[in-house]
């Protein structure tokens, strides 16, 4: 009958949620050294995340909001994840994980991949993790020469 009881107070209607509101997340992962920093760096136009040629030197995911086009993103630079045997240290362990959770995070995940290197393993299995994960797949290469994917499978 529109009226209300007492106490109550007439709601204002909701905003309808729309997902497309949301930053999208981007996770950039791949193993160490292989320019993921450098990477976040150039998408968001500064110096922002640590470089050094040493592998270990991001070992937690960072999470760095950024604007782009009117258009709100969250980047997600990762620590580099290497083969299961070579991962010895409790701290490279939570390393692994917290890229692994990023990767769950995340609406797309980059893979970078050292174009001089080819294709390992570990590359491999974090590209099944990945697909399996559901998310969008984007895949960049990185190195001193561009090289196409049927010269890095010729190299195999």
């Amino acid at each position: 009958n529109g009226e209300t009881l007492e106490g109550e107070e007439d709601e204002e209607p909701e905003e309808a949620f729309n997902p497309q509101d949301l930053p999208i997340k981007l996770a950039i992962v791949g193993r160490p050294n292989v320019g993921k920093s450098t990477l976040t760096n150039r998408i968001l136009g500064e110096e922002r995340v640590v470089v050094y040629d040493m592998p270990g030197t991001t070992r937690d995911s960072i999470y760095i909001p950024m604007v782009r086009d009117e258009r709100e993103y969250v980047l997600i630079d990762t620590a580099g994840v290497r083969k299961r045997g070579k991962v010895t240290e409790t701290v490279e362990k939570f390393s692994v994980i917290k890229t692994l959770q990023a990767i769950e995070d995340a609406n797309v995940v980059l893979l970078v991949i050292d174009a001089r290197e080819g294709i390992s393993d570990q590359d491999l299995s974090l590209l099944g993790f990945i697909l399996n994960s559901g998310r969008s797949l984007v895949i960049a290469f990185t190195g001193e020469r561009v090289v196409t994917l049927f010269e890095l499978d010729a190299d195999r």
